[in-house]
């Protein structure tokens, strides 16, 4: 009697990958653009991860008139790729109408995280309070040479605090006009946006005048849960009498604290005034890192500077 045996045939196939070693292998490729693109194209089961990581930031230069028309097509056709962006830097070169005009596309950036305005021009409060409360989960905004045009009649009112908006972590201010700017954030109804929830502040004293050391104070004041607070140029500042600004406050839970100074050996001392200024706000603060920048044209004549000195025994 004839025996017949039974068998499988060995699957030569490859076995499928599970998807969560394929999204752990391509996480470990986010910052490799080439690969990552080489990956999109050999499947296409590939691609909802690395567009995450191709997508992730979003950059507009000098927009213009053939750009536009191309935005506002991939907008429409492709919304799923401005659900990817992170981070969004706009760079206007101070054209007025920059901010309106990709603002269709800024409102598809559902998870944007990050937003830098680059020499951008602001024409209204309620249209960059519109923009910024849209991202629910943004937690970093930088301002850098952005100039204020606005209309002075402008109904401020209008700025409602939004129910479920932003909590920004993290301030970068360093821009000439931040005065406008200050007033803004100082509204009632934009403090839960923009201080109530800091960490990290990052601002420009450049030739302050008192009222914008006042309102530089009454941010500190009501930020209490920053941690690193980081004053760059300090100096070229016209006031003689900084002991007349209000006392600087510095929150106890601050841990970072960076200022720059310019020494000059001049009549009215403003270096000396705004030393006291700044260290005389040290002294209920739990700091563990102090860093201090004192720009000297002659560091012989400073060596020889007792009052300055004197400061730090």
């Amino acid at each position: 009697m004839e025996t017949v045996r039974l068998s499988r045939e060995p699957n030569s196939s490859i076995p499928e990958i599970p998807v969560e070693v394929i999204e752990e292998v391509l996480d470990n490729l986010c910052n490799d653009k080439l690969t990552l693109k080489s990956c999109s194209l050999v499947s296409r089961s590939f691609y909802p991860r690395t567009r995450q990581y191709l997508f992730q930031d979003f950059f507009i230069y000098h927009i213009n008139q053939e750009i536009l028309p191309r935005l506002h097509d991939l907008t429409l056709t492709s919304p799923h790729i401005f659900q990817c962006p992170k981070s969004a830097k706009i760079y206007a070169c101070y054209q007025d109408q920059t901010l309106s005009q990709v603002q269709f596309a800024l409102s598809s950036m559902t998870n944007l995280t990050k937003l830098e305005l680059v020499h951008t021009t602001i024409l209204s409060l309620n249209h960059l309070w519109s923009i910024i409360s849209s991202f629910l989960r943004l937690s970093f905004l930088r301002l850098y040479g952005v100039a204020f045009k606005l209309d002075n009649d402008a109904d401020l009112s209008l700025i409602k605090a939004p129910l479920d908006g932003p909590r920004l972590e993290t301030l970068h201010v360093l821009a000439a006009g931040s005065r406008t700017f200050l007033q803004f954030i100082l509204l009632p109804q934009c403090r839960g946006v923009f201080i109530e929830s800091l960490r990290d502040l990052y601002v420009n004293l450049h030739n302050p005048s008192m009222e914008d050391l006042s309102l530089w104070c009454d941010v500190i004041r009501i930020a209490r849960t920053i941690e690193s607070l980081d004053v760059r140029q300090a100096f070229e500042c016209p006031l003689a009498q900084w002991p007349a600004v209000q006392p600087l406050i510095l929150p106890l839970g601050l841990r970072s604290f960076s200022f720059d100074l310019h020494y000059r050996n001049s009549e009215d001392r403003t270096d000396l005034s705004a030393m006291r200024w700044f260290l005389n706000a040290l002294s209920t603060s739990r700091l563990e890192t102090l860093k201090l920048t004192i720009l000297v044209p002659s560091f012989e004549d400073f060596a020889e500077e007792d009052e300055m000195w004197d400061m730090f025994t």
